[in-house]
């Protein structure tokens, strides 16, 4: 017999940096014993975005109604070095390169 678990569950903060409004969103998705984990953050007018598949102890914790205080980290430092190789390009702009 399957799990029939269901879960979903997304919270978004908005926090500023430079002046600037950065919006983050963490989301969970469980259904049918599998679930995933997705981070999602708006800055400058870019987009970046990281899903990860939960580990069956994440599921466990969260059917159990336990706090996971770093769930989102994984996530969230490989949406961050996106973010950043995204923003870094958008402000070098294009050079030209001589021979």
């Amino acid at each position: 017999m399957k799990n029939s678990f269901s879960y979903n569950s997304a919270q978004t903060h908005y926090t500023y940096m430079d002046g600037e409004e950065v919006e983050t969103t963490e989301a969970v998705s469980i259904k049918n014993g599998k679930g995933t984990k997705t981070v999602t953050k708006r800055h400058n007018g870019k987009t970046s975005s990281k899903t990860m598949k939960l580990k069956p102890k994440e599921i466990k914790n969260i059917q159990e109604k336990k706090f996971m205080p770093k769930l989102f980290v994984p996530c969230m430092n490989q949406c961050n070095r996106q973010l950043n190789k995204t923003l870094r390009l958008k402000k070098k702009g294009t050079k030209k390169h001589h021979k």
